[in-house]
Protein backbone atom coordinates (compact mmCIF):
# COMPACT_ATOMS: atom_id res chain seq x y z
CA UNK A 1 0.00 0.00 0.00
CA UNK A 2 1.78 3.14 -1.21
CA UNK A 3 0.71 6.72 -0.32
CA UNK A 4 2.10 10.33 0.55
CA UNK A 5 1.69 12.51 4.14
CA UNK A 6 1.19 16.03 3.03
CA UNK A 7 0.86 19.42 4.77
CA UNK A 8 3.89 20.41 2.85
CA UNK A 9 5.27 17.39 2.28
CA UNK A 10 6.23 15.57 5.55
CA UNK A 11 9.56 13.92 5.29
CA UNK A 12 10.84 11.46 8.26
CA UNK A 13 7.60 10.55 9.94
CA UNK A 14 6.31 7.17 10.94
CA UNK A 15 3.71 5.67 9.48
CA UNK A 16 1.40 2.79 10.67
CA UNK A 17 -1.99 1.08 9.91
CA UNK A 18 -3.56 1.33 13.28
CA UNK A 19 -5.29 -1.74 13.16
CA UNK A 20 -6.50 -2.10 16.37
CA UNK A 21 -7.63 1.96 16.73
CA UNK A 22 -5.54 2.68 19.44
CA UNK A 23 -3.66 5.49 18.05
CA UNK A 24 -0.16 3.93 18.25
CA UNK A 25 1.86 1.30 16.39
CA UNK A 26 2.21 -1.81 17.68
CA UNK A 27 4.42 -4.40 16.97
CA UNK A 28 2.40 -6.50 14.46
CA UNK A 29 1.03 -3.58 12.98
CA UNK A 30 2.71 -2.70 9.29
CA UNK A 31 4.73 0.47 9.71
CA UNK A 32 6.97 2.91 6.81
CA UNK A 33 9.07 6.36 7.13
CA UNK A 34 8.30 8.96 5.00
CA UNK A 35 11.02 9.43 1.70
CA UNK A 36 11.80 13.81 1.13
CA UNK A 37 8.62 14.05 -0.91
CA UNK A 38 6.05 12.45 1.76
CA UNK A 39 5.96 8.97 0.39
CA UNK A 40 5.50 5.52 2.21
CA UNK A 41 4.99 1.87 0.98
CA UNK A 42 3.31 0.12 4.07
CA UNK A 43 4.25 -3.87 3.56
CA UNK A 44 1.55 -6.71 4.51
CA UNK A 45 1.81 -8.61 7.44
CA UNK A 46 -0.27 -11.82 8.69
CA UNK A 47 -2.25 -9.06 10.82
CA UNK A 48 -3.68 -7.00 8.12
CA UNK A 49 -3.99 -9.79 5.97
CA UNK A 50 -7.73 -9.89 7.04
CA UNK A 51 -8.00 -6.66 8.75
CA UNK A 52 -8.85 -2.69 7.58
CA UNK A 53 -7.28 0.53 9.41
CA UNK A 54 -6.96 3.72 9.49
CA UNK A 55 -3.51 5.02 8.13
CA UNK A 56 -1.53 7.11 10.74
CA UNK A 57 1.37 9.63 10.33
CA UNK A 58 3.12 10.61 13.19
CA UNK A 59 4.85 13.65 13.07
CA UNK A 60 6.62 13.57 16.85
CA UNK A 61 9.02 11.17 14.94
CA UNK A 62 12.80 12.93 15.59
CA UNK A 63 13.69 13.74 12.53
CA UNK A 64 10.34 14.23 10.97
CA UNK A 65 9.62 17.72 9.06
CA UNK A 66 7.98 19.45 7.10
CA UNK A 67 9.80 19.62 4.18
CA UNK A 68 8.59 23.12 2.54
CA UNK A 69 9.50 24.57 6.21
CA UNK A 70 12.58 23.00 6.89
CA UNK A 71 10.43 22.74 10.63
CA UNK A 72 8.44 20.27 13.09
CA UNK A 73 4.94 19.89 10.97
CA UNK A 74 2.48 22.13 12.63
CA UNK A 75 -0.28 18.20 13.77
CA UNK A 76 0.95 16.00 15.82
CA UNK A 77 -0.98 13.00 14.21
CA UNK A 78 -2.78 12.48 10.55
CA UNK A 79 -5.05 10.12 9.39
CA UNK A 80 -6.05 8.74 5.92
CA UNK A 81 -9.77 9.58 5.36
CA UNK A 82 -11.25 5.61 5.66
CA UNK A 83 -9.61 2.49 6.99
CA UNK A 84 -7.73 0.40 4.18
CA UNK A 85 -6.58 -3.18 3.68
CA UNK A 86 -4.01 -4.31 2.11
CA UNK A 87 -6.07 -5.52 -1.10
CA UNK A 88 -7.35 -1.77 -1.45
CA UNK A 89 -7.96 -1.46 -5.56
CA UNK A 90 -6.60 2.11 -5.41
CA UNK A 91 -3.06 2.96 -5.93
CA UNK A 92 -2.35 5.86 -3.72
CA UNK A 93 -3.79 6.65 -0.17
CA UNK A 94 -3.14 10.60 1.10
CA UNK A 95 -2.90 11.56 4.34
CA UNK A 96 -3.36 15.29 4.97
CA UNK A 97 -5.18 17.68 7.60
CA UNK A 98 -8.63 17.57 5.08
CA UNK A 99 -8.52 13.43 5.54
CA UNK A 100 -8.03 13.68 9.39
CA UNK A 101 -10.93 15.80 9.88
CA UNK A 102 -12.75 13.55 7.45
CA UNK A 103 -11.56 10.92 9.23
CA UNK A 104 -12.94 12.13 12.97
CA UNK A 105 -16.20 13.30 11.29
CA UNK A 106 -16.98 9.21 10.08
CA UNK A 107 -15.97 8.29 13.19
CA UNK A 108 -17.72 10.84 15.90
CA UNK A 109 -21.16 11.10 13.68
CA UNK A 110 -21.20 7.37 12.86
CA UNK A 111 -21.13 8.49 8.73
CA UNK A 112 -20.03 6.56 5.57
CA UNK A 113 -16.52 7.47 5.42
CA UNK A 114 -17.43 8.43 1.16
CA UNK A 115 -19.65 10.92 2.94
CA UNK A 116 -17.39 12.42 5.48
CA UNK A 117 -15.00 13.08 2.54
CA UNK A 118 -17.79 14.90 0.77
CA UNK A 119 -19.38 16.77 3.65
CA UNK A 120 -15.34 18.21 4.35
CA UNK A 121 -15.01 19.31 0.74
CA UNK A 122 -18.43 20.92 0.36
CA UNK A 123 -17.53 22.77 3.60
CA UNK A 124 -13.86 23.68 2.26
CA UNK A 125 -15.88 24.95 -1.23
CA UNK A 126 -13.88 22.31 -2.96
CA UNK A 127 -14.90 21.17 -6.43
CA UNK A 128 -17.27 17.57 -6.31
CA UNK A 129 -14.62 16.10 -8.82
CA UNK A 130 -11.80 16.72 -6.22
CA UNK A 131 -11.57 13.16 -4.09
CA UNK A 132 -9.51 14.78 -0.84
CA UNK A 133 -8.30 10.74 0.04
CA UNK A 134 -6.54 10.59 -3.14
CA UNK A 135 -5.16 13.69 -4.53
CA UNK A 136 -2.18 15.37 -3.79
CA UNK A 137 -2.92 19.25 -3.59
CA UNK A 138 0.65 20.23 -4.20
CA UNK A 139 1.23 18.01 -7.18
CA UNK A 140 -2.31 19.01 -8.68
CA UNK A 141 -1.65 22.39 -7.97
CA UNK A 142 1.70 22.66 -9.48
CA UNK A 143 0.13 21.54 -12.65
CA UNK A 144 -2.31 24.55 -12.64
CA UNK A 145 -5.45 23.67 -11.24
CA UNK A 146 -6.55 22.76 -7.55
CA UNK A 147 -5.27 26.12 -5.84
CA UNK A 148 -8.12 25.97 -3.54
CA UNK A 149 -6.90 22.77 -2.38
CA UNK A 150 -3.73 23.89 -1.32
CA UNK A 151 -5.66 26.47 0.34
CA UNK A 152 -7.83 24.45 2.57
CA UNK A 153 -5.35 21.58 3.17
CA UNK A 154 -3.03 24.82 4.49
CA UNK A 155 -6.07 26.88 6.68
CA UNK A 156 -7.13 23.56 7.91
CA UNK A 157 -3.88 22.24 8.93
CA UNK A 158 -2.47 26.48 10.66
CA UNK A 159 -6.37 25.87 12.72
CA UNK A 160 -5.54 23.32 13.96
CA UNK A 161 -2.25 24.32 14.88
CA UNK A 162 -3.18 27.73 16.72
CA UNK A 163 -6.41 26.21 18.47
CA UNK A 164 -3.73 23.39 19.55
CA UNK A 165 -1.19 25.93 21.12
CA UNK A 166 -4.36 27.82 22.15
CA UNK A 167 -5.84 24.77 24.18
CA UNK A 168 -2.62 22.76 25.42
CA UNK A 169 -1.87 24.87 28.87
CA UNK A 170 -5.36 24.02 29.91
CA UNK A 171 -5.00 20.72 29.14
CA UNK A 172 -2.40 20.02 31.34
CA UNK A 173 0.72 20.54 28.64
CA UNK A 174 -0.61 17.54 26.41
CA UNK A 175 -0.59 18.76 23.12
CA UNK A 176 -1.71 15.43 21.71
CA UNK A 177 -5.02 15.15 23.19
CA UNK A 178 -5.51 19.07 22.53
CA UNK A 179 -4.91 18.30 19.09
CA UNK A 180 -7.73 15.74 19.16
CA UNK A 181 -10.36 18.34 20.86
CA UNK A 182 -9.88 20.98 18.41
CA UNK A 183 -9.68 18.23 15.28
CA UNK A 184 -12.92 17.02 16.80
CA UNK A 185 -14.69 20.34 16.67
CA UNK A 186 -13.85 20.57 13.16
CA UNK A 187 -15.58 17.88 12.00
CA UNK A 188 -18.27 18.53 14.16
CA UNK A 189 -18.67 21.84 12.86
CA UNK A 190 -18.52 20.74 9.52
CA UNK A 191 -21.26 18.01 10.00
CA UNK A 192 -23.79 20.45 11.66
CA UNK A 193 -22.83 22.99 8.55
CA UNK A 194 -24.09 19.82 6.13
CA UNK A 195 -27.26 19.40 8.37
CA UNK A 196 -26.08 16.44 10.78
CA UNK A 197 -26.61 16.71 14.71
CA UNK A 198 -23.47 17.35 16.42
CA UNK A 199 -22.23 14.89 18.61
CA UNK A 200 -24.13 11.94 17.71
CA UNK A 201 -22.49 8.67 17.19
CA UNK A 202 -25.16 6.22 16.82
CA UNK A 203 -23.66 5.29 13.95
CA UNK A 204 -26.19 5.15 11.85
CA UNK A 205 -26.45 6.85 8.49
CA UNK A 206 -28.42 10.50 8.18
CA UNK A 207 -29.99 12.17 5.38
CA UNK A 208 -28.39 15.70 4.74
CA UNK A 209 -29.58 19.04 3.95
CA UNK A 210 -28.76 20.53 0.55
CA UNK A 211 -27.70 23.94 0.75
CA UNK A 212 -25.17 26.85 1.66
CA UNK A 213 -23.22 24.02 4.72
CA UNK A 214 -19.78 26.20 4.24
CA UNK A 215 -17.37 26.76 6.53
CA UNK A 216 -15.47 29.65 6.57
CA UNK A 217 -12.03 29.43 7.79
CA UNK A 218 -11.18 33.20 7.20
CA UNK A 219 -13.89 33.88 9.55
CA UNK A 220 -12.93 35.19 13.15
CA UNK A 221 -16.23 34.63 14.82
CA UNK A 222 -15.93 31.41 12.96
CA UNK A 223 -12.77 30.39 14.43
CA UNK A 224 -13.51 31.58 17.61
CA UNK A 225 -16.68 29.37 18.05
CA UNK A 226 -14.70 26.56 17.33
CA UNK A 227 -11.97 27.55 19.76
CA UNK A 228 -15.10 27.59 22.43
CA UNK A 229 -16.14 24.10 20.77
CA UNK A 230 -13.02 22.80 21.75
CA UNK A 231 -12.58 23.35 25.41
CA UNK A 232 -16.41 22.63 25.62
CA UNK A 233 -15.45 19.19 24.03
CA UNK A 234 -11.92 19.33 26.61
CA UNK A 235 -13.96 19.96 29.76
CA UNK A 236 -16.48 17.43 28.80
CA UNK A 237 -13.90 14.20 27.97
CA UNK A 238 -12.19 14.97 31.46
CA UNK A 239 -9.01 16.44 29.59
CA UNK A 240 -9.67 20.08 30.80
CA UNK A 241 -11.14 21.37 34.67
CA UNK A 242 -14.40 23.45 34.34
CA UNK A 243 -12.29 25.65 36.43
CA UNK A 244 -9.21 26.15 34.02
CA UNK A 245 -9.79 29.32 32.36
CA UNK A 246 -9.31 30.06 29.04
CA UNK A 247 -9.99 33.71 27.94
CA UNK A 248 -12.21 35.18 25.56
CA UNK A 249 -9.70 37.82 25.17
CA UNK A 250 -7.03 34.64 24.30
CA UNK A 251 -9.53 33.10 22.05
CA UNK A 252 -10.65 36.50 20.34
CA UNK A 253 -6.94 37.30 19.53
CA UNK A 254 -6.10 33.86 18.39
CA UNK A 255 -9.29 33.95 15.93
CA UNK A 256 -8.52 37.31 14.53
CA UNK A 257 -4.62 36.05 13.88
CA UNK A 258 -5.38 32.57 12.61
CA UNK A 259 -8.39 33.61 10.27
CA UNK A 260 -6.53 36.69 8.72
CA UNK A 261 -3.93 34.07 7.69
CA UNK A 262 -6.49 32.25 5.68
CA UNK A 263 -7.89 35.41 4.25
CA UNK A 264 -4.35 36.40 3.25
CA UNK A 265 -4.03 33.30 1.62
CA UNK A 266 -6.81 33.01 -0.03
CA UNK A 267 -6.58 36.47 -1.33
CA UNK A 268 -2.82 35.65 -2.80
CA UNK A 269 -3.95 32.66 -4.74
CA UNK A 270 -6.91 34.38 -6.64
CA UNK A 271 -4.45 37.58 -7.66
CA UNK A 272 -2.03 34.79 -8.38
CA UNK A 273 -3.77 33.28 -11.18
CA UNK A 274 -2.80 31.20 -13.96
CA UNK A 275 0.91 32.24 -14.59
CA UNK A 276 2.98 31.06 -12.19
CA UNK A 277 1.39 27.59 -10.79
CA UNK A 278 3.66 27.60 -8.14
CA UNK A 279 3.03 30.25 -6.65
CA UNK A 280 -0.05 29.02 -4.25
CA UNK A 281 2.09 26.50 -3.06
CA UNK A 282 5.25 28.85 -2.13
CA UNK A 283 2.59 31.39 -0.81
CA UNK A 284 0.92 28.22 1.31
CA UNK A 285 4.55 27.08 2.84
CA UNK A 286 4.87 30.58 3.68
CA UNK A 287 1.84 31.28 5.74
CA UNK A 288 2.51 27.97 7.36
CA UNK A 289 5.91 29.17 8.01
CA UNK A 290 4.53 32.15 9.97
CA UNK A 291 1.55 30.72 11.69
CA UNK A 292 3.21 27.02 13.04
CA UNK A 293 6.69 28.61 13.70
CA UNK A 294 7.78 29.75 17.22
CA UNK A 295 6.89 33.16 17.08
CA UNK A 296 3.21 32.70 16.35
CA UNK A 297 2.85 29.11 18.75
CA UNK A 298 4.92 30.99 21.82
CA UNK A 299 2.74 33.87 21.18
CA UNK A 300 -0.89 31.68 21.74
CA UNK A 301 1.30 29.95 24.43
CA UNK A 302 2.25 32.83 26.61
CA UNK A 303 -1.74 33.86 25.86
CA UNK A 304 -3.23 31.10 26.81
CA UNK A 305 -1.25 30.70 30.25
CA UNK A 306 -1.53 33.78 32.31
CA UNK A 307 -5.19 33.68 33.18
CA UNK A 308 -7.83 36.04 32.32
CA UNK A 309 -5.95 39.06 31.58
CA UNK A 310 -3.64 38.50 28.77
CA UNK A 311 -3.33 41.74 27.11
CA UNK A 312 -0.67 43.00 28.71
CA UNK A 313 1.53 40.20 27.99
CA UNK A 314 4.32 40.31 24.72
CA UNK A 315 2.62 37.36 23.32
CA UNK A 316 -0.59 39.19 23.04
CA UNK A 317 0.87 42.21 21.44
CA UNK A 318 2.17 39.95 19.22
CA UNK A 319 -0.86 39.00 17.79
CA UNK A 320 -2.75 41.85 17.50
CA UNK A 321 0.43 43.27 15.19
CA UNK A 322 -0.56 39.91 13.40
CA UNK A 323 -4.01 40.45 13.03
CA UNK A 324 -3.29 44.02 10.74
CA UNK A 325 -3.34 42.18 6.99
CA UNK A 326 -0.76 44.48 6.10
CA UNK A 327 1.34 43.03 8.95
CA UNK A 328 0.59 39.61 8.20
CA UNK A 329 1.49 39.79 4.48
CA UNK A 330 4.90 41.08 5.21
CA UNK A 331 5.78 38.62 7.62
CA UNK A 332 4.46 36.20 4.94
CA UNK A 333 7.16 37.82 2.60
CA UNK A 334 9.89 37.43 4.72
CA UNK A 335 8.77 33.84 5.05
CA UNK A 336 8.71 32.83 2.11
CA UNK A 337 12.56 34.74 1.04
CA UNK A 338 13.81 32.06 3.93
CA UNK A 339 11.99 29.18 2.58
CA UNK A 340 13.81 26.09 1.37
CA UNK A 341 13.83 25.26 -2.43
CA UNK A 342 9.88 23.61 -3.06
CA UNK A 343 10.35 19.71 -4.52
CA UNK A 344 6.82 18.27 -5.77
CA UNK A 345 5.90 15.29 -6.71
CA UNK A 346 4.79 14.43 -10.19
CA UNK A 347 1.14 14.29 -10.74
CA UNK A 348 -0.29 10.72 -11.22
Amino acid sequence: MAGRAVDGYLAGCAVFVDLDGDGTAGWNEPTAVTDRLGGFVLPQTNAWTNRRGQIAVSTSTPGCVDTFTNAAPGMLHLSSAEPVGPDATFANVMVTPLTTVAAALARNAGVDPGDAKAIVATALGLDSSIDIARVDPLALASTGGGAELVVATSSVANLVSTLSALLTHACGGDAAKAERFVVNAVADKMYSSAGGSSGVTDGKRRRLRAGDSHVDLGSAATVSALAVDSIDGAVAGGAMSPSTTVSADAIAAVAEVSSGSARVLKQIAADSGDSDPMAVVRSAASVTAVMQGPGVKGAISEVASVGSDPQNCAGFATLTELKEPARMISAVNVAERSLPAIEVAQAP
